[in-house]
């Protein structure tokens, strides 16, 4: 396994992950309804367009056969005001690449040891307990999030 910066060529793979990921992680935590509206076709074309935005950095993690098993991405803050400049948007891993580092090589990758927030499923033990393990923390900011059947997420920061 390696991770190297995503390409624009890489879109379709990302979004194949992205969507395994979401039903491998998030089924039975959210809305099934949420998860089959996320589609593989959507998440290119967002994928596409993260990869050639200067402000945001998408890495990917990739198998010996170098087929995308992971990615992460990080960005402007989006919270109104931001508690940090950079947000983790996003951190992916399919379910059989779980405990190889993958995950950690990537937010490595993407964040290193820098001050960031990221939002995360309150109904996710896992991703969280990762999170605590490099420095995060719950600052108290939660909301419901529209876009998997209005799931409670929780703010973490460092």
């Amino acid at each position: 396994m390696h991770v190297r910066p995503a390409e624009p060529a890489d879109a379709e793979a990302i979004a194949r992950v992205h969507v395994q990921s979401h039903r491998e992680a998030y089924t039975g935590l959210v809305s099934a309804v949420a998860l089959k509206r996320r589609t593989i076709d959507d998440r290119i074309q967002v994928w596409r367009s993260a990869t050639t935005d200067s402000q945001i950095s998408v890495a990917v993690a990739l198998d010996g056969a170098d087929n995308v098993i992971g990615f992460a991405s990080t960005c402007p803050s989006r919270d109104s005001p931001p508690v940090r400049d950079t947000e983790l948007q996003s951190l992916y891993v399919l379910q059989r690449w779980y405990g190889s580092g993958a995950g950690q090589s990537l937010l490595d990758a993407v964040l290193g040891d820098r001050p960031a927030s990221l939002w995360v499923l309150a109904a996710n033990p896992r991703a969280r307990a990762f999170y605590v393990r490099n420095g995060f923390s719950t600052d108290g900011v939660e909301q419901e999030h529209p876009g998997f059947g209005n799931a409670l997420i929780v703010r973490m920061v460092r």
